[in-house]
This record gives C-alpha cells, sequence and structure tokens, in this order.
C-alpha cells in the first residue's frame, strides 16, 4: 500500500464520519419533534398554552432575517405551532398603515418547528422543551403581582 492508498481511505473515512454525523443530527430531529409533540400535549404544555392564552403574548423559536420586504417567524401561539410571513424591512417605516399587509400564519408540524429551532446552531434541537420551560418562567415572572 502507498500515500494514494491512504489518500483515498482518509477520503472514506471523512465520509463516512460525515454521514454518521447526519444520520446522527436526523435521530435528534426526530426526536425532538416527538417529545415536543408530546410536551405540547401534555398538562404542562396547555398550561404553557393557557399562559400564552392569558398573557398575550407567544414564543418566537426562530425568524429567518427580513428579505424582499418580509420575514418567516416560527413561533408557538396559544393555538399552536405557526409560521409567520411578516411585512419587515424599512419601507414599514414609510408605509401607511393600511398598507402594511396582515401576518399570514401557516401551521407547523412539531417537526418542523424543531427544525427551525435548530437551523441556526445556536439552540441544540433537543434542548426545544427546555427553551419553552425558560420562556414560560419568564413570561409568568412578568404577571402582575409576581414581584416575590
Amino acid at each position: 500500500m502507498g500515500q494514494h492508498q491512504w489518500r483515498a481511505a482518509a477520503d472514506r473515512f471523512r465520509q463516512a464520519s460525515e454521514q454518521a454525523r447526519k444520520e446522527a443530527r436526523e435521530g435528534e430531529l426526530h426526536g425532538a419533534g416527538i417529545m415536543l409533540e408530546q410536551f405540547l400535549a401534555s398538562p404542562e404544555g396547555e398550561a404553557l398554552k393557557d399562559l400564552l392564552r392569558a398573557s398575550g403574548r407567544h414564543v418566537i423559536f426562530h425568524e429567518d432575517p427580513p428579505e424582499g420586504g418580509h420575514a418567516f417567524v416560527t413561533v408557538l401561539l396559544p393555538d399552536g405551532l405557526f409560521e409567520s410571513q411578516e411585512a419587515a424591512g424599512m419601507w414599514m417605516a414609510y408605509a401607511k398603515q393600511e398598507d402594511i399587509p396582515q401576518p399570514h400564519l401557516r401551521p407547523l408540524t412539531a417537526r418542523e418547528a424543531v427544525d427551525a429551532f435548530a437551523s441556526d446552531d445556536r439552540h441544540h434541537p433537543l434542548d426545544i422543551v427546555k427553551f419553552l420551560r425558560e420562556q414560560a418562567d419568564d413570561i409568568a415572572d412578568s404577571a402582575p403581582g409576581s414581584d416575590e
């Protein structure tokens, strides 16, 4: 065996390693989607949605930068998971209020929400429920009379 075979073998190792990383990531995303579905259907998830409803708040999982005058936002509302296409950008500062379109909501699956949550590598997919609990705690802490 010579250096050419060693380099070819090194390439095969790299390809196998990359494939293993992709499969592991896919497994994490799939598992996190199931975990999110179960959480939202649980009493804890129902309590979170009730908190969102009562507070008038929402939880943003991910926001794509504005492009072409619109932004795409992945969000948990009291009624479930959605992608919101919203007007965005400097043009809104100069537009008449009636010329700014209302957000367009598209329902999302739990897996789509997880994909968005983990898309920028700031969040690990399996941290999505922890993230929701932290957001719920922050909202609850802001309730009137929560000064303790």
